[in-house]
């Protein structure tokens, strides 16, 4: 995708507010990336009270879904990019002509994520 060129762009409240709900966003996906990175540790390794004994854990490594981990690890980007295009959108419809629209129009389509 060719991203639009825009010089001399200077947002609006309604667009920095976008941009920091935006930023918001990323935030939250990475620690929720971070959270389920984590969690297979936790349910592998780690039982209430210290670590698994070494064979218990092997075995449950054998039994974990990793399918379902993966599909839930690679559904957050998808979910953030998908969010971005809402907001983006939003405030394409908002401003309807000049820099700014061609902004968002950019973002909306891929530019800069």
């Amino acid at each position: 995708m060719l991203c639009p060129d825009i010089k001399g762009l200077e947002f609006d409240l309604s667009s920095k507010a976008a941009i920091d709900e935006i930023q918001e966003l990323q935030g939250l996906a990475n620690m929720l990336t971070v959270l389920i990175g984590s969690s297979v540790f936790v349910s592998l390794f780690m039982r209430s009270g210290g670590m698994k004994k070494p064979l218990g854990a092997a075995w449950e490594i054998t039994q974990y879904d990793w399918g379902q981990w993966s599909q839930a690890m690679n559904s957050v980007p998808a979910i953030l990019r998908h969010r971005v295009r809402e907001i983006a959108f939003r405030e394409w419809n908002r401003h309807l002509s000049g820099k700014e629209h061609d902004f968002w129009g950019g973002v909306m389509n891929g530019c800069g994520y």
